[in-house]
């Protein structure tokens, strides 16, 4: 069943993984949780508030599913104890 509301051009996977985040910008590092992925984007779950528009660089340990990219915040939501964060995947290096 397709949702009509979707606004994603890409399917989103569940993907539970760490990631190192760092905002390109600033001095900070933050290791993520990720939720789901897709070709064009990730939602990761962060103890730490990462603005939106910042631009990050992002890697998932190289096994199979590794990748390094680089992205942008486009959402953050406080959810109990952490932030949700959409990230837009703007360059992929595998």
């Amino acid at each position: 069943m397709t949702n009509t509301n979707e606004r994603r051009r890409d399917t989103r996977r569940p993907l539970h993984e760490d990631v190192q985040i760092r905002v390109i910008d600033e001095k900070i590092e933050v290791i993520a949780r990720c939720s789901n992925i897709s070709a064009s984007g990730m939602l990761v779950q962060s103890p730490s508030m990462i603005k939106v528009g910042s631009q990050l660089s992002i890697s998932l340990p190289k096994n199979e599913n590794g990748f390094d990219a680089d992205g942008e915040v486009i959402r953050v939501v406080k959810d109990n104890k952490h932030f949700l964060i959409a990230i837009r995947l703007t360059d992929i290096q595998q």
